[in-house]
């Protein structure tokens, strides 16, 4: 059992690189992951993975996108299959 608790602690460790870039919505994720999974193992392409990890900007894009998202939800009692151009129309009539 002692065993088992070691096995996914160190587990953990090892994917602490990608999920600090999954947090911070890094802009190279994917290089960092790659990094990780084939590299980590070496210690030295670990501390790499999660050195970029950490000082990586963080993918604007996605961040606007998100944004975007959360704006565009529906309000209470609006349908959201209806684009609000057409919202704008019907309530003109």
């Amino acid at each position: 059992m002692e065993g088992f608790i070691v096995l996914i602690v160190l587990a953990g460790l090892y994917c602490l690189p990608i999920v600090a870039a999954c947090i911070r919505c890094a802009l190279h994720l994917n290089g960092i992951i790659v990094i990780n999974l084939f590299l980590g193992w070496t210690l030295i392409g670990w501390v790499v993975a999660l050195a970029w990890a950490v000082t990586s900007p963080p993918d604007r894009n996605w961040q606007l996108n998100r944004a975007e998202a959360r704006q565009r939800r529906p309000r209470e009692g609006e349908r959201p299959d209806v684009p609000p151009e057409r919202r704008r129309a019907d309530d003109a009539r």
